[in-house]
């Protein structure tokens, strides 16, 4: 079993040329076009991983003063089979871009200076700051350089490899650790839609002949009141925190058939946040430096909310 060093990506100009015809003049033109392609080597054709940048996990010096002398020693040892590496990665690139139709590739003479400290840096220095990698397999991981990630689960799935792939504890460690068992199912859950303490109503009425009633109402929430609904999410809890919780507009009409009979009808819609979320519409939420998360749907009538709040 092997963990992958991470290499730097450089970036790589490709020019070729393509041959078009005009058909307004009747002629064939040669034109030059460029771009630019970062890469790193690592894997050779699709998905093949290079053995240069494997480290088997029985190599525990990769462990020792944070990787530094074993980086420094792979180096010094292949550094020209690694720049031999971008090189190759270069031309597969090009292979799958152009075929065989003639390129050139120039590489900037300074994109490999130096490519020794960036690759310890990259691997055992810095630290990721959003996605799995850098993570252990354990519960709220913090981030860590990903080499010594990477180390850390290759050796934990090696273990549950041995335990026939289980990831409970260890009955041998239940003295020492306690016999935590974690599990996976379904969360059974009962919203709940809390009370509006205070609020401003305000109903229009009107009638139309002797049968047929018309009405349009109102209803604001006053006095600051929020709430914060909890949900499972995977295995974490999954927080909403809404600081209105109603801002209802709503119709009616009522059409009495006779003395003792009247049909009736009534529509409303909660316009905040809360009533939204809690009938099904997706809530978008954007952090600062983040990317675009939304919550799990609902499905709920805002009838439901109505009949909560008055």
């Amino acid at each position: 079993k092997t963990v992958s060093v991470r290499m730097p990506e450089i970036p790589l100009t490709y020019t070729y040329h393509e041959r078009y015809y005009d058909e307004d003049d009747g002629q064939w033109y040669d034109e030059e076009h460029t771009f630019t392609q970062k890469l790193a080597p690592g894997v050779t054709g699709m998905d093949q991983k290079d053995p240069l940048f494997e480290v088997p996990l029985a190599d525990t010096s990769v462990l020792q003063d944070n990787g530094k002398t074993y980086f420094d020693n792979w180096y010094d040892k292949n550094s020209e089979a690694i720049k031999k590496a971008y090189e190759n990665r270069a031309r597969e690139i090009a292979k799958i871009a152009f075929g065989d139709n003639p390129y050139t590739m120039h590489i900037a003479d300074t994109a490999l200076d130096d490519l020794k400290s960036r690759i310890y840096q990259q691997n055992s220095v810095d630290l990721p700051d959003s996605g799995t990698s850098g993570q252990i397999n354990v519960k709220t991981s913090a981030y860590y350089p990903t080499l010594l990630a990477d180390y850390f689960n290759g050796l934990t799935r090696l273990l549950e490899q041995t335990d026939g792939y289980s990831r409970l504890p260890r009955e041998a460690l239940g003295k020492y650790t306690g016999n935590v068992i974690p599990s996976r199912g379904v969360v059974l859950q009962r919203d709940y839609i809390p009370p509006v303490d205070r609020a401003a109503f305000l109903q229009v009425r009107r009638t139309v002949g002797n049968r047929l009633g018309l009405a349009a109402w109102y209803l604001r929430s006053v006095g600051g009141d929020s709430y914060t609904f909890r949900t499972a999410a995977g295995m974490r809890t999954e927080e909403r925190e809404f600081s209105h919780l109603a801002n209802v507009v709503g119709i009616g009409a009522k059409y009495q058939l006779g003395r003792n009979a009247s049909v009736s009808f009534d529509y409303g819609q909660n316009r905040t946040d809360f009533g939204r979320y809690m009938n099904g519409h997706t809530r978008y939420d954007h952090t600062a430096g983040g990317g675009l998360c939304y919550s799990r749907q609902k499905q709920r009538r805002y009838a439901a909310f109505l009949g909560a709040a008055l």
